[in-house]
């Protein structure tokens, strides 16, 4: 495990939510390119070793048709399959001892020493606690691990869906977990002509095929209009892009995705 000097303080729970802004679609460019994506990493092993140093092996796939690259030294790990790598150290067991800002200094000091901070990364999107209750242990109320996330903006627009990266912070400043999932960008694609959400959004329709996930709320013509354009990286399929997108917001929280160009329905 990675330990870093920080002062014994007492427990300090706290949740903070903040947010990336974003065009919304008074203000939206004209026009966007779709980005054509590199999931692999050349030399996963290089990679590893930035977590594990020379002292790591080579691991075997859970089963035969996993085909992550997999790493290991003492009770650390490393996982790397295309656009996502896992780094593990353990489970917290012990009450935090330090404060969410320190947690965040931590954090940040973790991923400058290993993977590096990308240049397109913006301030940290979600910060919160892990309670005790959530390891069946202690009781409630007391946290156990910070967990400090950092998303994604090119040129001005967020990227949404898998795209993110998120640290672990345990015990007396202890990085439990990394996990990051971060595809290269290597070129542009068709480019699209961007077209007002309120114009070319069909909720009804976009529901009755399937693409959007079934949520109890289901987004209004004035969520329609408030949408927010992204970039939008979805987490199934075989296709590497980020597609110009008009996130909806309904009015349980749950987003929708629609293609900024025709308003067709994007897949999770």
């Amino acid at each position: 495990m990675h330990r870093f000097g920080v002062a014994v303080l007492a427990c300090v729970v706290v949740v903070s939510i903040g947010g990336c802004s974003a065009s919304p679609a008074s203000t939206a460019p004209a026009e966007l390119p779709i980005l054509v994506l590199d999931p692999e990493e050349p030399d996963p092993e290089a990679l590893a070793a930035r977590f594990l140093g020379g002292g790591l092996s080579p691991q075997e796939g859970v089963t035969p048709d996993d085909t992550r690259a997999m790493f290991a030294c003492g009770d650390e790990a490393v996982w790397i399959e295309p656009g996502e790598l896992t780094y593990l150290a353990g489970e917290p067991r012990e009450p935090v001892t330090i404060t969410l800002d320190e947690a965040r200094g931590i954090a940040l000091e973790f991923l400058n020493d290993t993977i590096g901070l990308p240049d397109d990364v913006v301030q940290v999107e979600r910060v919160g606690a892990v309670m005790a209750e959530e390891l069946d242990s202690s009781g409630p109320g007391t946290p156990y691990s910070y967990s400090i996330e950092w998303q994604r903006v090119i040129d001005g627009v967020p990227v949404a869906g898998a795209q993110w990266i998120r640290v672990e912070v345990c015990e007396s400043g202890v990085v439990s977990q990394l996990h990051r999932r971060w595809h290269r960008v290597v070129s542009e694609g068709e480019v699209i002509r961007l077209q007002p959400p309120v114009e070319i959004i069909d909720i009804a329709a976009g529901l009755k095929g399937g693409s959007c996930p079934d949520h109890s709320a289901e987004p209004t013509a004035e969520d329609v209009a408030a949408a927010r354009l992204v970039y939008h990286v979805p987490f199934t399929g075989d296709q590497h892009l980020m597609i110009p997108a008009w996130e909806v917001t309904a009015s349980d929280g749950e987003q929708y995705y629609f293609h900024a160009g025709t308003g067709a329905a994007l897949d999770w």
